[in-house]
């Protein structure tokens, strides 16, 4: 969960978040648009974001929708579709040729700010859609996530040969480097020697690194007591707190005011 809501002054107290929230995902994004020249070879100098989320999900879509905006508005101009995963609300194969439309008309790209899950469903939707969802050959539909399914990440080529009309960029949450003692970089080997040929994709180095942080929390508590119970994890945290860990998904820092 990216959401930045939910470690907020008004979430759960016990709530830690190892990603990174949307405060710094949706500024990222509207970085990473603005000079890419992939992007706007696909679309134009200053591409229009036609923005797709579910305004019933507050706690991802909408929060990601926010910061995305106020971040993208001042560079570019932006137009909003929204649908719901709500049973019987608005869904993906009822907006998909509005959004392809809106896309061919401002020449710009789809800014799909939702959860991953449903990304497949509304790709799908786009091809069944035609007209402008199926643009002329050597050209493509440019689509950037928030996330891919783990699918998407562990098949790119075959994702491609199923979205011959899309271009599509999505974000991870970790870097890795060619330095053998970058913290990713070992842990890409150490599930390599597990797991073999599966990615170690961002949730997977994320929930390495939760673990990893617990184990060093309890590392501190053992010499003042044997018996570690849940809110003695809790109340180190807040008090003590973490702080420049070096994570397999990045530099976690967490404390009672880092969440």
């Amino acid at each position: 969960m990216s959401g930045s809501i939910t470690v907020g002054p008004r979430s759960p107290q016990r709530y830690f978040q190892i990603s990174a929230p949307n405060t710094r995902l949706g500024p990222v994004f509207a970085d990473f648009i603005r000079p890419s020249p992939e992007i706007h070879r696909l679309t134009g100098d200053r591409p229009r974001a036609v923005v797709v989320y579910d305004p019933t999900d507050t706690s991802l879509s909408t929060d990601l929708r926010n910061v995305f905006v106020r971040a993208y508005r001042t560079y570019g101009g932006i137009d909003e579709v929204t649908y719901s995963e709500k049973p019987g609300a608005t869904t993906p194969d009822t907006i998909a040729t509005d959004v392809c439309n809106k896309v061919f008309a401002t020449h710009g790209i789809v800014v799909y700010l939702a959860r991953s899950g449903v990304l497949p469903g509304f790709l799908n939707a786009m091809q069944r859609a035609g007209g402008h969802c199926r643009p002329p050959q050597g050209t493509t539909i440019c689509l950037i996530a928030e996330s891919a399914p783990i699918d998407f990440q562990l098949r790119p080529a075959r994702t491609a040969r199923a979205y011959p009309y899309m271009t599509l960029f999505y974000e991870t949450a970790n870097a890795p480097t060619s330095d053998p003692r970058d913290p990713y970089a070992q842990f890409t080997q150490g599930f390599a020697g597990v797991f073999g040929h599966l990615s170690a994709d961002a949730d997977a180095a994320g929930g390495f690194d939760a673990v990893g942080i617990v184990s060093k929390v309890i590392e501190n508590l053992l010499p003042a007591s044997t018996d570690v119970q849940p809110n003695d994890i809790y109340l180190w945290l807040t008090a003590h707190g973490v702080s420049r860990y070096p994570g397999a998904s990045g530099v976690p820092q967490l404390d009672g005011r880092n969440k």
